[in-house]
């Protein structure tokens, strides 16, 4: 805590390093588009006082680099968002302890999903549009993964997930009656 009972001039250096590598599939494609997210932890650090947390990242470039500059932190977590146009592909967080104390290289693989179909209808076999089907789950280190995607006019709904075990949620409004119903 800083006591202000007069004009106060408080002077701060804050060291920065950057993080800096290469982006691509599993196939050792570049990725470009993909967002590359380094995040604190929340715990309590001397350059976070009060476990707040920061977050700070870049998209990867043409050629699958990504480059940006963080602030001197012992550990973060690194998230990943592929492009829109790479559906194939999936957020997740792909390390939870990057230590940033000097300049740091950090090549990353985005992970490939899995496609998971389906079709939502009522118990007389008619289809049901417009529901929202939430795909919730974990990683192995409690990371929120999952998606959430809407049936279509023949209640056929599609995503793509990473491996793992999830909940599946109903929700929307049936005949102007609003429901959420788990089924997985």
């Amino acid at each position: 805590n800083v006591m202000v009972s007069a004009d106060t001039n408080m002077d701060f250096v804050l060291t920065f390093h950057q993080i800096s590598g290469a982006v691509t599939d599993s196939n050792g494609v570049p990725v470009p588009g993909v967002e590359v997210i380094a995040v604190t932890d929340g715990r309590p650090d001397p350059n976070f006082p009060g476990g707040s947390e920061y977050n700070v990242g870049d998209y990867s470039d043409t050629n699958g680099r990504s480059s940006f500059m963080a602030l001197e932190h012992s550990e973060y977590r690194v998230r990943v968002n592929p492009p829109a146009d790479r559906s194939d592909l999936v957020s997740s967080t792909v390390t939870t302890s990057l230590s940033v104390l000097s300049d740091t290289t950090f090549d990353i693989i985005v992970e490939s999903g899995h496609t998971f179909t389906g079709t939502v209808s009522d118990q007389h076999g008619q289809p049901l549009p417009g529901l929202d089907v939430h795909i919730n789950g974990r990683s192995a280190n409690g990371e929120y993964i999952g998606t959430l995607v809407t049936t279509d006019a023949n209640g056929y709904y599609e995503g793509v997930v990473a491996s793992g075990e999830f909940d599946v949620f109903i929700s929307g409004t049936v005949a102007f009656s609003s429901i959420t119903a788990r089924v997985g």
